[in-house]
C-alpha cells in the first residue's frame, strides 16, 4: 500500500507543495520576525508604543483564520494568484509571524547591552552588532521559531483548500479528500496522515536540543 501511494503524482506534488509552503512560510517569518523583534528588542517607539507593535503582532494569532478566508480569496483572484505555492507562502509566514517576534523579541532583551556597546567601541556597525553578536547568541530562539512556523504551516488546511485548486493542493487537503463512493477510506486517510507526520516530526528530533533550550528560554 505504501508502493502504491508513494506512485501516485497527485501524492507526490501535494508532499513537494506542503514542503515549499512550509519552508518558504517558516524562512520568510523568521527574517521578517527577527528584524522586528530585535527593532522592539532594542529600540523604543512611541507612535505606536512597543507594546502596541506587540499586541498588534498578537493579534494576528488571536483572530482565527477563517475570518479572512474570503477577503483572501478575492484578492487572489483579483491579482490572479490563486492556485498558487507562492500565494499560500505569503499568507501562512502572514499569520504565523507573532511566533518569531514574540520569542525572539524576549531573547533579544536578556542578551546585555553591554556587549553591544563594546563591539560598538570597538568599531562595529549596526548591521554587524546585529548579525555578528545578537543572532548567534538567540540561535536556540532562531531554531525553535523555525520549526514552529514551519509545523504550524505544514498543517494549515482552512487557507490551502480556500487557495489551491488543482496545482497547489497540500497534504492536508489530501487527507481530507480520501473519500470514495463507499465512504471515507480510512486505510488512505491512516497512511496518509502518517506519511504527513515524518518530515515535521524528524525534524522535530534533529533539532530537538535547540526546540527544548528556546521554549524553556
Amino acid at each position: 500500500f505504501w508502493r502504491e501511494l508513494l506512485g501516485q503524482r497527485e501524492i507526490r506534488n501535494a508532499l513537494k507543495n506542503s514542503l515549499i509552503i512550509s519552508v518558504g512560510a517558516a524562512s520568510l517569518s523568521l527574517v521578517l520576525g527577527t528584524l522586528a523583534a530585535y527593532g522592539l528588542a532594542r529600540f523604543r517607539f512611541t507612535h505606536p508604543s512597543n507594546g502596541s507593535l506587540t499586541t498588534w503582532f498578537l493579534s494576528q494569532r488571536v483572530l482565527p483564520p477563517v475570518i479572512f478566508v474570503t477577503p483572501f480569496y478575492l484578492i487572489a483572484r483579483q491579482f490572479n494568484m490563486l492556485d498558487s505555492v507562492w500565494t499560500l507562502v505569503l499568507l501562512n509566514a502572514t499569520f504565523n509571524l507573532p511566533f518569531p517576534v514574540i520569542i525572539l523579541t524576549q531573547m533579544f532583551r536578556e542578551i546585555p547591552r553591554e556587549i553591544e556597546e563594546a563591539a560598538q567601541v570597538d568599531g562595529a556597525s549596526k548591521f554587524e552588532i546585529f548579525y555578528k553578536i545578537a543572532l548567534p547568541l538567540v540561535t536556540p530562539g532562531l531554531v525553535v521559531s523555525f520549526v514552529i512556523v514551519m509545523a504550524f504551516s505544514w498543517n494549515e488546511y482552512i487557507l490551502a483548500v480556500t487557495i489551491a485548486i488543482k496545482n497547489a493542493i497540500p497534504i492536508p487537503v489530501i487527507i481530507a479528500g480520501a473519500e470514495s463512493t463507499r465512504g471515507i477510506d480510512y486505510q488512505a486517510v491512516g497512511t496518509r496522515t502518517v506519511l504527513a507526520l515524518l518530515p515535521p516530526a524528524l525534524i522535530a528530533l534533529v533539532a530537538s536540543r535547540y526546540i527544548i533550550r528556546g521554549l524553556s528560554l
